[in-house]
């Protein structure tokens, strides 16, 4: 990854574990996707840094810090209910979209994974807007962030 301006550490806080090892599995699975590309610009820092993912009173918190336990750099605060409408139908779709792998014909598969492709990137335009007031993410971060917000929403 090029420059410094990125993640390179991710936890979750107790509330958001997984309730069970599937969970578990799908959550270290966003986590390893996110870290494998995140650019994160700060304008008053600069990277490495680390994120810490709570919940507080109905919203997430992601915490940024200075790489080995340094200093908070940012709190920011993404409402659960500006995407709660946005994780339940893209949930719902990736649901449909496991039980379509198993019975449907590849024509009725490929439909619903395009959709599935669509709602996710829609969730990631809107975490991207959520987020521009505080830091600036790309797409493909907002993407995987996103992912992780699916998942930690599931326990």
């Amino acid at each position: 990854m090029e420059g410094s301006n990125h993640i390179i550490a991710f936890y979750l806080s107790p509330e958001l574990k997984a309730a069970s090892p599937l969970q578990q599995h799908d959550q270290e699975k966003a986590i390893a996707d996110f870290m494998l590309h995140n650019q994160i610009d700060l304008s008053a820092s600069v990277g490495p840094f680390e994120g810490y993912l709570s919940l507080q009173d109905n919203k997430w918190i992601l915490n940024i810090r200075e790489h080995l336990g340094g200093a908070s750099v940012a709190d920011v605060k993404i409402p659960v209910s500006s995407l709660r409408k946005m994780i339940k139908d893209y949930s719902i779709i990736c649901e449909n979209y496991q039980q379509a792998v198993a019975t449907a014909d590849p024509s009725k598969v490929q439909a619903i994974d395009m959709g599935r492709r669509s709602l996710h990137n829609e969730g990631a335009e809107m975490l991207v807007k959520i987020l521009s007031s505080t830091l600036d993410i790309d797409f493909e971060t907002g993407r995987r962030l996103f992912s992780i917000l699916v998942v930690v929403s599931r326990r």
